[in-house]
């Protein structure tokens, strides 16, 4: 089935689909490097690159790689035979995302790649607001103009600096971060990402390999007329929080959960009010004050901004310091809600301090303290990540880890597990693969549950032969 038979019976759905079934499959339309990156990486293969391109001598290759995709060498060599400097790129690197999506266009026996991704809508009065323009003209746009290359070009309109804000609008709004080779951050362009719903409830996930290829299936069952929806937005973070991430990647999002001052009755964004100390302050989307529930007493946007900002510099702050990282628990406990998210932030803090300690000793008391960290993010986990959820798995996994010892490469250092917790830990494994059965082979999530399942079948056998 093509990508478009896919999304035309998934928008809206047609018929009921089942957790894990499969819902877009795509191979990416471009690679590309984050705008902000100043590593200069292979024009062919995006590896970090030292040398230039010989035939057009304006973009870089790496040491393995002598030629790059013929057209652009030609169109850039021809570019810089009619004047254009052989550093456009190395003097202004912040526009090879653009400059890579342009060239495709140019390209007669590729363009059509990018006809559906180039029609999507983008009403430019939507993104005229803050310092969205801004930062595209002065890192992007006129860094692009002042090449002079955009006199080489056919595929730009009259209304220039527009149709180049449009693309780099584009650029961000269907992209994905992933992690290249060299652990090195890349984003994928895929050209039905942007036809797919934002919301901090969804009921899809995506997958991607390390071919870059794209998998988005579903999580939680979905009914005909629903739309299919994903987020990329951390769930762990409260709304406004979100809204900046759905900001930066040029998204809008109005979900249920947007719009709910509980947060689904979660509370991860609430504060204790000041004036009758037993009910919280909340926001939603839309909202101009955060407002008691209880009272109705409020306060401005910006003194909440600063009280959450002076919270995490003191987070920040407490890097690696467990009893500072304790001591910032108990003293923001008595302000925050107990599920705030800048709480289970401190709390996390604290789990990758006690899992470097508890690897290298055994602890009984930082080994109960990890467990009940655990059981105390778990449940906030799981109902702000319902159905199949990586981010649940991970969480499971690293609960795991408290009852049963690893090594660095995956392997099980106690003979027998502890009996008393045998049947616990097993649970927890089928839980942890049940969340993780849709993944790639070739993700770090495919890898994580063929090794997972492995080390089941011997705490299986471990406990089978102890009986």
């Amino acid at each position: 089935m093509s990508d478009n038979e896919l999304l035309k019976n998934i928008n809206p759905v047609d018929a009921i689909i089942e957790p894990g079934q499969l819902l877009l499959e795509e191979k990416p339309l471009l690679i590309i490097t984050e705008w902000n990156n100043q590593q200069m990486k292979c024009f062919n293969c995006l590896k970090t690159s030292f040398v230039m391109c010989t035939k057009c001598r304006i973009v870089p290759l790496c040491l393995f790689c002598t030629t790059h995709d013929q057209f652009e060498c030609d169109f850039l060599r021809k570019a810089l035979d009619e004047g254009i400097s052989k550093d456009m790129l190395v003097k202004n690197y912040g526009t090879f995302p653009l400059l890579k999506l342009l060239l495709l266009m140019e390209n007669p026996t590729k363009k059509q790649y990018c006809e559906k991704f180039l029609k999507q809508s983008v009403q430019l009065s939507d993104y005229q607001m803050d310092d969205l323009r801004k930062d595209y003209e002065e890192s992007v746009i006129q860094p692009f103009l002042s090449t002079g290359f955009l006199n080489k070009l056919t595929s730009i309109g009259e209304k220039i600096e527009d149709d180049l804000y449009k693309l780099c609008i584009l650029i961000d709004r269907n992209s994905i971060p992933v992690f290249a080779s060299d652990d090195s951050i890349l984003k994928c362009i895929y050209q039905n990402i942007g036809d797919i719903e934002s919301s901090c409830i969804p009921n899809g996930a995506i997958t991607v390999d390390d071919a870059f290829n794209l998998r988005i299936f579903a999580t939680v069952k979905i009914f005909p007329g629903s739309k299919v929806s994903v987020s990329n937005a951390n769930p762990l973070m409260d709304t406004h929080e979100r809204q900046l991430f759905y900001h930066s990647k040029r998204l809008f999002c109005t979900c249920e959960r947007c719009r709910d001052p509980t947060e689904l009755n979660t509370y991860i964004n609430a504060i204790k009010c000041t004036s009758c100390e037993e009910g919280y302050m909340t926001f939603a989307l839309g909202d101009t004050l955060w407002k008691c529930e209880l009272c109705g007493a409020n306060s401005s946007i910006s003194d909440i901004a600063a009280l959450k900002s002076n919270i995490e510099d003191e987070i920040n702050g407490a890097t690696g310091d467990m009893v500072t990282l304790e001591s910032l628990l108990q003293k923001y406990s008595k302000i925050l809600h107990t599920n705030h998210f800048l709480l289970i932030r401190i709390k996390h803090n604290i789990l990758m301090i006690l899992n470097e300690i508890l690897f290298h000793k055994k602890a009984e008391e930082l080994k109960e303290r990890k467990i009940q960290l655990h059981e105390e993010i778990l449940p906030l986990v799981r109902l702000l990540s319902p159905g199949i959820s990586k981010l649940y798995a991970f969480e499971l996994h690293d609960y795991l880890s408290s009852f049963i010892q690893l090594d660095r490469n995956y392997i099980h250092k106690d003979i027998v597990p502890d009996k008393k917790n045998a049947y616990k830990i097993l649970n927890i494994m089928e839980e942890v693969c049940k969340n993780l059965a849709y993944e790639l082979p070739n993700t770090q999530e495919g890898v994580l549950l063929q090794q997972l399942l492995s080390l089941k079948k011997t705490v299986e056998a471990q406990v089978n032969s102890s009986k």
